[in-house]
């Protein structure tokens, strides 16, 4: 039976220097995939693009899934804030307009980086199952909205 491969990080940053440091990763790997697609995209070329060390690299992630699994996060982070934006935005407007505001929001998360995303979507399709939270699977909190459903009494 071959070995489960590890695919989340190694460990989170906790100190400034620290978040600088796989914001550079997060970012060079981001720019390796989109410059060189899969076909060039490894450690080395991460770490060679960020101007750091392998070994900075696997401080924080043990592979490259584990990294791609990072940028899939944050392009889910993002696109969820942009909804969460947009749901707010659409307080006390019509139904229309609301969903006219979050379709757009989504639009727009998906337009930024259009390459890169879609090389994220392929890879979010590889990766083993239950690996990658789903946007669709987290909640919009904070934004003073009820789900639409039949009223209670």
């Amino acid at each position: 039976m071959p070995a489960r491969r590890r695919v989340k990080a190694r460990k989170q940053p906790l100190q400034q220097r620290s978040r600088e440091t796989v914001a550079v990763i997060l970012e060079a790997a981001a720019r390796v995939l989109e410059a060189r697609g899969l076909e060039g995209y490894n450690t080395n070329a991460v770490a060679e693009r960020g101007g750091i060390s392998v070994g900075s690299v696997y401080q924080y992630f043990p592979n490259k899934d584990a990294l791609t699994l990072a940028l899939i996060t944050r392009f889910e982070d993002a696109l969820l804030a942009k909804v969460r934006d947009a749901v707010a935005a659409s307080e006390s407007k019509s139904l229309t307009a609301s969903l006219n505001l979050i379709v757009q929001a989504q639009l727009e998360a998906h337009a930024e980086r259009a390459g890169l995303n879609r090389i994220l979507e392929t890879e979010e399709d590889r990766l083993p199952p239950g690996v990658v939270g789903h946007v669709s699977g987290r909640r919009i909190e904070g934004t003073g909205r009820r789900p639409a459903g039949p009223a209670s009494s």
